[in-house]
């Protein structure tokens, strides 16, 4: 499509710029990042010359330029164009236009992605109380600002304030869409989150048990969405479980991720992710036996892409020989710790906490095998 306009119209018509952004926005979602920069630049440079740079398309395509460089982990070249296409938009368009709308959005998330935290919320606030001006609080476009402007101040640790900010986001989200939508269930999820990081987990108990039936894959978009959220839910709760001191409920929580992934046949990093955590819950509430037969199907579980959390796999067979120790298995412990602490001493060094305790492990059960010569 894109070599025919060139040939039948020239390279700076209208239409074949169209194209070039259509052929961008595609290399940009196969993450072809070069040649979606390179789309990106021709598209603007061609808009300058003919539309000159005041014109709003040519900001429109100067705001896409620096959103390839942020693509492309540019992060302050994409800041520093983003400035100054917002300086000159202010000029051309107003401080409300479209495109100076469009790019300070990019902007305050240029910043989050640089750890410029303060300035992208400053960034974020400016765009909803523009948005509360010129189309009031209840419209979509603020409600989408507003819900920005929370996930920036919980970047910023401001959870209090991301709280209300996303129970109001909530509010129009259930009004305008039921229970069920997807909006609706991912705020849900921050709200969660929101109560997680301020500890107040009987919240969370409250949030997610509330949540977690409504998390069906009919109310996602994306099967990786529903897994994802399933996961970060379960996960969430079953910590919320335990830290309020109700470990068998949070290793029953965990148990049933693991059992609905089970039940449809997906081996995905998520039910790695419930297995390691199960692992952890059965061991500190010294359930040995039962910690035994889920540590040797996490050893043998099939990662998708394999299995690259070389530490934590140390740390899970460590756990297994200590595991084997308290139930009597002695000489397989031993086997294990022998395998382990060079690992260990290796990748993590002999002063690593972990280290020291699983060599004190080795220790004692050396003590307990030679007493019983």
């Amino acid at each position: 499509m894109l070599a025919i306009r060139r040939s039948e119209l020239g390279d700076t018509h209208p239409d074949t710029l169209i194209a070039i952004d259509e052929l961008a926005e595609e290399s940009d979602y196969a993450w072809l990042r070069e040649e979606c920069l390179a789309l990106r630049h021709e598209a603007w440079q061609a808009r300058l010359n003919t539309l000159g740079p005041n014109d709003p398309v040519t900001i429109w395509s100067r705001t896409q330029l620096a959103d390839a460089y942020l693509s492309d982990n540019e992060k302050e070249v994409a800041i520093a164009m983003l400035e100054q296409n917002i300086a000159r938009a202010r000029i051309a368009l107003g401080n409300r236009g479209k495109e100076t709308r469009c790019a300070l959005k990019r902007l305050s998330e240029a910043y989050l992605m640089a750890n410029r935290d303060e300035e992208s919320i400053a960034t974020a606030e400016e765009v909803y109380i523009g948005d509360v001006q010129e189309f009031g609080p209840r419209h979509r476009y603020t409600i989408s600002s507003l819900e920005s402007l929370a996930g920036r101040q919980y970047c910023n640790r401001e959870f209090t304030t991301a709280l209300k900010s996303y129970q109001e986001v909530l509010s129009y989200y259930r009004e305008a869409h039921g229970e069920d939508h997807e909006r609706t269930i991912v705020v849900e999820e921050s709200i969660a989150g929101c109560y997680s990081a301020l500890e107040e987990h009987e919240n969370v108990v409250r949030v997610l048990e509330s949540l977690i039936p409504r998390i069906r894959p009919e109310n996602l978009l994306d099967t990786k969405v529903f897994w994802q959220s399933q996961w970060l839910a379960h996960s969430s709760l079953a910590r919320s479980f335990s830290c309020l001191g109700d470990v068998d409920r949070a290793i029953a929580t965990e148990r049933a991720f693991i059992q609905q992934c089970e039940r449809a046949q997906v081996s995905s990093e998520y039910m790695g992710r419930s297995m390691q955590t199960l692992c952890s819950y059965l061991f500190s509430a010294k359930r040995y036996e039962e910690a035994i037969l889920e540590l040797e199907k996490l050893l043998v579980f099939n990662w998708p892409g394999g299995n690259t959390v070389l530490n934590q796999d140390i740390g899970d067979r460590a756990r297994l020989g200590r595991c084997y120790e308290q139930v009597g298995r002695l000489s397989e412990a031993e086997q294990i710790y022998e395998r382990v602490i060079p690992i260990m001493f290796r990748t993590w060094g002999e002063e690593n906490w972990q280290t020291q305790e699983v060599v004190q492990w080795s220790k004692g059960l050396r003590r307990k095998l030679k007493s019983a010569e």
